[in-house]
Parts: C-alpha cells; sequence; structure tokens
C-alpha cells in the first residue's frame, strides 16, 4: 500500500546536486532534475496526532525521541513538533521536511519511523497523515511586495 502521493511515474529524479553557472536564488538545495532542466522540490510531512489526555505525555517522548535522530538523517531538512489547543482538542502536530521521495521511503521503512506509527495508535481519534510535494518557497517578499502601497 502506497501512503503518500508520489511525482508522476515519468519524472525521473536525481540524489541532490548544486548548479553553479545557472542565475537562481533558492532558499533550499536543487534536490532533482527532470528531462534536461532544473526541477526543485522538497517533501513536507505533517502529521496530527490528538492523543487522549492519559496518553499525552506517552506521545510528546515517542515524537521527542524521534525529533533529533530524524533531523540528522540523510535528507531531512528539518523536523519539528508543534501543539494546536482549542477548547475541544489538544493536537500535537509532528512536521517533517525532505529534500526527496527517496530519502521520505527510506526514513519511512526505518526502524524509528515504526515508533511514529506507534504514537498514531494512540491517537483519540483517526490521526491526519498528510505529504506535500512544494515546488516554490517564498518568504517576507511576498508581504512586503504585497504592502508595498507603490506596488499596486
Amino acid at each position: 500500500m502506497n501512503l503518500f502521493r508520489q511525482p508522476p511515474p515519468s519524472h525521473q529524479y536525481l540524489t541532490p546536486f548544486v548548479f553553479s553557472s545557472l542565475p537562481i536564488t533558492l532558499r533550499f538545495n536543487p534536490v532533482g532534475m527532470k528531462l534536461g532542466y532544473a526541477f526543485y522540490f522538497m517533501i513536507l510531512s505533517v502529521v496530527k496526532i490528538s492523543p487522549h489526555p492519559d496518553n499525552w505525555k506517552e506521545v510528546i517522548d515517542i515524537l521527542l525521541s524521534l525529533k533529533g535522530p530524524t533531523r540528522v538523517s540523510s535528507g531531512c531538512l528539518d523536523c519539528s513538533l508543534a501543539q494546536e489547543e482549542n477548547e475541544e482538542s489538544r493536537t500535537i502536530l509532528y512536521i517533517e521536511l525532505w529534500n526527496s521521495w527517496e530519502n521520505l521511503r527510506h526514513h519511512i521503512r526505518s526502524r524509528k519511523y515504526s515508533r511514529l506509527l506507534g504514537a498514531l495508535d494512540l491517537s483519540g481519534i483517526p490521526p491526519e497523515v498528510n505529504f506535500y510535494q512544494i515546488s516554490d518557497v517564498k518568504g517576507m517578499e511576498i508581504i512586503e511586495a504585497e504592502r508595498d502601497p507603490d506596488s499596486g
């Protein structure tokens, strides 16, 4: 069973490389090439777990024990935890950022990922797991451009 959306099968992805002759400003390392021209992307993994209050500390402990080893895994660009709270529930967000599908697949097959699956089992409601392929990243320049009175 395939748990995440894959890039279209017609695309050939390579391991990370660096262009020195292209006049491109990137916020992340280029991670692939598609049919002779540059193709950049990252994969964002977002896991939402809403554990029963009795399991809250156990889930946090599991995810914290994964954070460090995951961050130093080949191809991991970032790994973090966040918490959402409202009147009805408390949710833990476990977020990973990967430089390629190949590295993410290797991670999912790893023994340490089994611990994440164990944390999913402790969710009081069905957990949400989503994988996003990101092809462009922008920052403050978007806000500055939209808020600039001379740009409109």
